[in-house]
């Protein structure tokens, strides 16, 4: 080994040891997973909190949402927020998370009917819808003269569902956060150290939600 004796190369095998993927004290792990659950727990309560406050405004969403070209929605409201949890208690009362999430949905119900005549214009068009979460429904168009198939139209409802998804990674310490369609249909993600999962940092996420200036992309790694 190139590390040298005394404490500065204890301090240098233990920097290796976290960069190769950490936590190899059963110490530091236990703590990084009690940091990680604590982080899930005060997200899981911000967002309870928020849903019933949203549910009852019923913002605007900032978002602008592009299906192709030359078909974009925006200014849609924001409707059925909801929390997702997934956690178990052990028998010694510590709860362990699997992730939370906060989802939304941005629409008014609008019916859409676009019509694609190349395949590859089709298949982008069915994973934005995809990716947007919208069922469609298909049927092929016919020239009138001919009766050939020229094209397939797909109408569907313009609701567009979004999802902030908080995903634990208890031996690092540290969370991923996934957030897919706030501005528009994208996915952005990264991660903060569980113990910057607080309610300033909460704050910042809602502001994004909800098209305020935020911090929040600056924080995440």
């Amino acid at each position: 080994s190139s590390f040298g004796p005394g404490l500065l190369g204890e301090l240098a095998r233990q920097a290796q040891a976290h960069r190769e993927g950490g936590a190899d004290d059963p110490h530091e792990r236990e703590r990084n997973i009690a940091l990680v659950n604590r982080a899930c727990r005060v997200a899981l309560d911000y967002f309870t909190q928020l849903k019933d406050h949203l549910s009852v405004l019923a913002p605007t969403s900032p978002a602008r949402y592009a299906f192709d070209g030359r078909t974009t929605v925006s200014a849609l409201p924001m409707k059925q927020f909801r929390v997702v949890h997934k956690s178990l208690v052990h028998h010694n009362g510590v709860e362990h998370f699997e992730g939370v999430s906060f989802a939304w949905q941005a629409g008014r119900g609008d019916k859409l009917t676009l019509v694609k005549d190349f395949p590859p214009d089709l298949e982008r068009l069915r994973a934005r819808l995809a990716f947007a979460g919208i069922r469609a429904h298909e049927a092929p168009v016919h020239d009138r003269a001919t009766g050939r198939q020229h094209g397939t139209s797909l109408e569907f409802a313009a609701d567009v569902n979004a999802v902030v998804r908080l995903i634990p990674v208890h031996d690092r310490g540290v969370v991923r956060l996934v957030c897919q369609n706030l501005d528009a249909l994208e996915r952005i993600e990264g991660e903060l150290p569980a113990f910057a999962i607080r309610a300033k940092e909460l704050d910042e996420l809602s502001k994004w939600i909800l098209g305020r200036p935020s911090e929040i992309l600056k924080i995440m790694q």
